[in-house]
């Protein structure tokens, strides 16, 4: 079973992620749009897992969340994805609150897993976009977006979908 461990905005922050999106595919042709169908989130871990074994995941998910604070972070700039320039992702100031959060998760649960896949710098993907040509173009308009302090207040098991989008909770825990 391949699942997702992500890091989940407040409402107040997925509706902001959202409406970025939103207005990227306003303007360009894109291959997804955060919304009801594909969830705003920054992915720590993507591992491989016997089924058996998730319910130890989450226990060990749910230790961590009760003694973690919620993370604040600013977007610090926008850029392309490294594996294709049509990802369209936002980079945040304070990446070491993720990273030691990322890692914490990845020790407590090396034990249950088979195969794992983390992202070197943590990020939270707007939308993927149909033509590599607009990418310059998309990174300028964000740019001029407002950088507000957003809150992430949950760790949850996601839904894999296409474009490394999260489509489905299957379990969520809250953060201090």
């Amino acid at each position: 079973m391949n699942i997702r461990i992500v890091l989940l905005p407040d409402k107040t922050g997925g509706e902001t992620f959202e409406k970025y999106s939103e207005l990227i595919n306003e303007k360009f042709s894109c291959l997804f749009r955060l919304g009801k169908n594909c969830i705003p989130h920054v992915t720590l871990l993507h591992i491989e897992i016997e089924d058996k074994k998730v319910q130890e995941i989450r226990e060990e998910l749910e230790n961590i969340a009760k003694e973690t604070d919620k993370i604040f972070l600013i977007f610090k700039y926008a850029r392309h994805g490294t594996e294709s320039k049509a990802f369209i992702g936002l980079y945040f100031k304070d990446n070491d609150k993720v990273i030691h959060l990322r890692d914490k998760i990845h020790e407590q649960i090396s034990g249950y897993i088979s195969n794992t896949a983390s992202y070197k710098i943590p990020h939270l993907t707007l939308t993927r976009l149909k033509n590599e040509e607009d990418v310059d173009s998309v990174v300028l308009q964000l740019a001029n977006f407002p950088k507000n302090s957003i809150v992430f207040s949950q760790i949850a098991i996601c839904e894999s979908g296409r474009n490394g989008t999260c489509v489905g909770i299957s379990e969520s825990y809250s953060l201090n």
